[in-house]
């Protein structure tokens, strides 16, 4: 997927890591991949967004690769998305034809520490999601500035068409507000230790 997105791993730009206990606080990081696919970015919203659950068939969560409880999961077979309370305006759900991406950025305030490093984190629904998330940071970036106003921290999302892998820009949602709002954080110093966490990263020097 790195590759995909137009990075390459020669660049000395790009580092790959099996763990991130001493590299998180210091340096700017990107976690590509969701609460399903990277046990980081499921620490991650466990702390700042202890509310977020995702739409899923009992399939989907019961083979779900890092064993997330169920309490992260809402059971369904039909809705495609994610949500952040019980009412139906606390939803982001998608059509079949539709997947849906995520773009979440975390500053030293978030972690409260001066030296501590930005951390975003992208993913999607389904490969697509999580490329169109990643090409849109790495093309748009000066569009994010423009749509999240040069915020400290943000949480947004957007749909994407399954065929042609492309965002919908006009489908910008900026949830910041209602997620932070609900954020729970800890991270008063050292960041959660789990060496098996976070295998993709990109890390700018």
């Amino acid at each position: 997927m790195i590759h995909a997105t137009g990075l390459s791993s020669h660049q000395k730009s790009v580092i790959y890591e099996d763990t991130y206990a001493e590299s998180i606080a210091r340096y700017n990081v990107f976690c590509i991949g969701g609460l399903l696919a990277n046990s980081y970015t499921y620490d991650l919203f466990q702390q700042f967004f202890p509310a977020f659950k995702i739409y899923a068939t009992r399939e989907k969560f019961e083979f779900n690769p890092n064993k997330i409880p169920l309490k992260n999961f809402i059971l369904s077979e039909d809705k495609v998305g994610f949500c952040w309370g019980e009412a139906s305006s606390q939803s982001f759900v998608v059509k079949k034809d539709e997947r849906y991406a995520i773009i979440v950025k975390l500053s030293k305030e978030d972690f409260k520490s001066k030296d501590h490093g930005t951390v975003h984190i992208l993913f999607g629904n389904g490969v697509e999601g999580t490329l169109a998330i990643s090409r849109y940071l790495l093309f748009n970036y000066r569009d994010l500035n423009k749509l999240v106003a040069s915020k400290k921290h943000y949480f947004i999302a957007f749909k994407v068409k399954r065929k042609t892998g492309i965002i919908d820009t006009n489908s910008f949602i900026d949830l910041t507000d209602r997620m932070f709002s609900k954020s729970v954080s800890h991270w008063g110093q050292t960041p959660v230790k789990n060496d098996k966490l976070c295998k993709q990263k990109i890390k700018i020097l």
